[in-house]
C-alpha cells in the first residue's frame, strides 16, 4: 500500500508539473502551437493550446516537442571564424544549438557549441519606470542591433495592450495615465528591415495615489462647558474615498495630533492653550492632505494695549486740545458659545489747555483724563483673521484740569480735580498677525456725562496690539 501510494502522489506531480509549463509542438508544416499537453499516445498527443481549445494532432505531422519557454525572437550568433548569423534557435543540446532562417518554415540547421563565440537577443531588455500620478518616466537597454525605433505596448490591469506609441531613443515617458492605477507595459524594437523584436521583460507600475482635498469650512464652537466643538465640509477624493480625519493643535508651541474622525465632527474636550486647529482628510491608501486650520478664540483673556488721540469735541473743544494717551483693555472672548465678548478698560490722556477763551472760564491748563470703563461687544469675522467688534462701554472718568474762571470781573485761579461718569459707543477692528498676537484699530465717541463740564463729548482714535493669552 505505500508504494502505491507513493506511485500516485508521483503521477500527481508529474501531471500537474506537465500541465503547469507550457510546451510547443513544431508542425512539419513549419507551424508553431504553443499550449499544454493533456495526454499522449503512440500515434498522437492531445494538446490544449492558448485560446483554452483542445486538438489531437498525429505524432507523424509533429516534427518536434519542445518542453521549454521559447524565446520567438531573432538572435544574433557571432561564430568564433568571424560569421554573423541572424537565426531564429529552436532547440540545443548539450553539443549543438538548432536554428531556423525562418521562424515559420521547418528548414532547421545545426551549429557546434564549441563553434558559437557568443549570442545576444535581439530585443530590448531592462525595461524599467519611475511612476507618478498621471505618467510613467520608461527606459530599457537597446536592442544589440540598433533600431529604427521602438515600439512601447502599455494596458490596464484585466485589458489587453493596446496600439503601440513610438520612441526614437531608449527613453520615453507615458502621459495621461490613470492614478492609483496598475499598469503593464512591454517594449519592442522595429529594425530597418522592417522586422519587430520580442517584446522586452514586463514592467507592472502601480501610478501614484493623488492625495485627497483638504477639508472645507472648518467651524469651532466654544460650549458653556469649555469644550471646543471643531466641524467641517466633508473632503473630496478623485482617485479613492476619503476614510478618516486627522485633528492636529497647536498647543504650547507645539503641533501635536489630538484625535482622529470617521465623521466631520470633533470635541476637544480640553481645549486650554490649544491657539490653531488643524484637519487632514486621509484617503483609503493612506494619503493625507494638505491640512486645513481654523484659530481658536476660547473664553480666555487677551490684554490690548493701544495708543492714540483724543479729540474734544462740542463746547469741550472750547477748553482743551487735541491730546494723546492710551489704554489698557482686557477682553473675555466667546461669552456663551457666540461672538460676544465682555472687557475692563482703563486709560490715560494728556490733553494741552488753552487761553483768550471767551467764557467764564478764560484760560485752562494742561490737563489730563483718566477713564475706567466696563464694556459689552459682539465680534463679526469677514475673514479667519479679519474681524470686527462694535461695543458700548461705561464707567468713570477722572480729570484733572487747571483753569482761571472770571469771579465778578476777576481772574480766579481753579482746579478741576474729580471724577464723574462716561458712557460711549465704538467699533474695533482687528486683524490677526499670528495666532496669539493681534493687531488692533478703534474709534470711540464718547462723552463725560456730568461734571462741572458736564456732557462735553470726546473722540478717542487708538491703534494697538494685542496677545492671547
Amino acid at each position: 500500500m505505500p508504494l502505491i501510494k507513493r506511485i500516485f502522489f508521483t503521477s500527481l506531480i508529474l501531471f500537474i508539473s506537465i500541465n503547469l509549463c507550457a510546451e510547443y509542438l513544431f508542425l512539419k508544416d513549419g507551424s508553431i502551437v504553443k499550449g499544454v499537453i493533456i495526454s499522449e499516445t503512440a500515434a498522437y498527443i492531445n494538446f490544449r493550446n492558448e485560446e483554452k481549445k483542445t486538438e489531437r494532432y498525429p505524432r507523424d505531422q509533429i516534427m518536434r516537442v519542445l518542453y521549454t519557454e521559447l524565446n520567438m525572437g531573432r538572435v544574433f550568433v557571432q561564430r568564433r571564424d568571424g560569421k554573423v548569423d541572424t537565426v531564429y534557435m529552436v532547440d540545443e543540446d548539450r553539443l549543438t544549438y538548432t536554428f531556423r532562417k525562418d521562424l515559420y518554415k521547418p528548414v532547421e540547421f545545426t551549429m557546434k557549441r564549441a563553434d558559437v563565440l557568443f549570442m545576444a537577443e535581439r530585443n530590448p531588455t531592462g525595461l524599467k519606470g519611475e511612476p507618478e500620478t498621471n505618467q510613467v518616466s520608461l527606459e530599457w537597454l537597446p536592442s544589440f542591433e540598433k533600431m529604427k525605433y521602438y515600439n512601447i505596448y502599455y494596458k490596464k490591469k484585466g485589458e489587453k495592450y493596446g496600439p503601440s506609441v513610438k520612441s526614437g531613443k531608449t527613453t520615453y515617458v507615458l502621459k495621461n495615465l490613470s492614478s492609483n492605477t496598475e499598469y503593464t507595459v512591454k517594449v519592442t524594437g522595429f529594425a530597418g528591415d522592417g522586422d519587430e523584436t520580442t517584446s522586452s521583460n514586463e514592467y507592472t507600475f502601480v501610478t501614484k495615489n493623488i492625495p485627497p482635498d483638504s477639508p472645507d469650512g472648518i467651524n469651532v464652537i466654544i460650549t458653556d462647558k469649555g469644550e471646543a466643538k471643531v466641524s467641517w465640509q466633508p473632503a473630496s477624493d478623485v482617485d479613492g474615498k476619503v476614510v478618516k480625519y486627522l485633528l492636529f493643535a497647536d498647543k504650547d508651541n507645539e503641533k501635536k495630533l489630538i484625535g482622529e474622525s470617521k465623521n466631520t465632527a470633533y470635541t476637544i474636550s480640553s481645549p486650554s492653550g490649544i491657539t490653531r486647529v488643524y484637519v487632514v482628510s486621509v484617503d483609503d491608501r493612506g494619503a493625507e492632505s494638505d491640512p486645513a486650520s481654523k484659530r481658536i478664540v476660547l473664553i480666555g483673556i487677551t490684554p490690548v494695549f493701544t495708543g492714540g488721540v483724543i479729540y474734544p469735541m462740542g463746547k469741550f473743544t472750547d477748553l482743551l486740545g487735541m491730546g494723546y494717551g492710551g489704554t489698557l483693555s482686557l477682553t473675555k472672548h466667546n461669552l456663551f458659545g457666540t461672538g460676544l465678548e465682555t472687557g475692563i478698560s482703563a486709560g490715560f490722556y494728556y490733553m494741552p489747555g488753552k487761553a483768550d477763551i471767551e467764557s467764564d472760564i478764560v484760560e485752562t491748563g494742561n490737563a489730563f483724563l483718566i477713564p475706567l470703563g466696563l464694556s459689552i461687544a459682539y465680534r463679526f469675522n469677514f475673514t479667519e483673521n479679519l474681524s470686527a467688534a462694535p461695543y458700548i462701554t461705561g464707567g468713570a472718568a477722572y480729570m484733572k484740569m487747571p483753569y482761571t474762571e472770571l469771579v465778578n470781573s476777576i481772574p480766579e485761579k481753579k482746579e478741576l480735580s474729580a471724577p464723574g461718569p462716561f458712557a460711549g459707543a465704538g467699533m474695533t477692528f482687528d486683524y490677526a498677525a499670528t495666532d496669539r498676537i493681534t493687531l488692533c484699530l478703534r474709534a470711540e465717541y464718547g462723552f463725560l456725562v456730568s461734571s462741572t463740564i458736564s456732557d462735553y463729548p470726546f473722540m478717542r482714535l487708538e491703534i494697538g496690539a494685542g496677545y492671547r493669552m
